[in-house]
């Protein structure tokens, strides 16, 4: 529930809330092999050396632009999906990356709902399907 004690949304209230609904879809469609969140920023380590003195060093993961879920098809095109709450908008180095994506063959998509995902998916034509062995998993 969102926005109060009884009244419901049918639109996730966060967009952690969608891209945990997205990577549970990705996970059980047999078009993706396979499908993780990606985390962009930076943090400072704070430390002592050997000498005793106080040091900090500054650590920054993935880059500007990079998308929410990054993944597989199961064609082998690399799945790049950057999921917004209704009404944000993406920014420049986010529609640059989708766009390099899409350009250069994989599935990017900038979306705002499960079913936006689930066109895109339609869109990119994705005939091969992941084979499941028992006992393995691929995910």
């Amino acid at each position: 529930m969102c926005g109060g004690k009884s009244r419901k949304r049918a639109l996730p209230c966060k967009e952690q809330d969608l891209l945990n609904v997205v990577l549970a879809f990705l996970e059980l469609d047999g078009r993706i092999a396979w499908a993780k969140r990606m985390n962009t920023g930076a943090a400072v380590r704070h430390y002592q050396d050997k000498l005793g003195r106080s040091k900090r060093h500054f650590v920054r993961f993935g880059f500007k632009g990079l998308s929410d879920i990054l993944g597989q098809t199961a064609d082998g095109r690399l799945l790049a999906l950057e999921t917004k709450r209704a009404g944000e908008t993406a920014t420049p180095e986010q529609i640059a990356f989708v766009d390099t994506v899409n350009r250069f063959g994989g599935v990017g998509a900038i979306v705002y709902s499960l079913e936006a995902v689930q066109q895109r998916l339609a869109q990119a034509n994705i005939t091969r399907r992941v084979q499941c062995v028992p006992g393995v998993r691929l995910r």
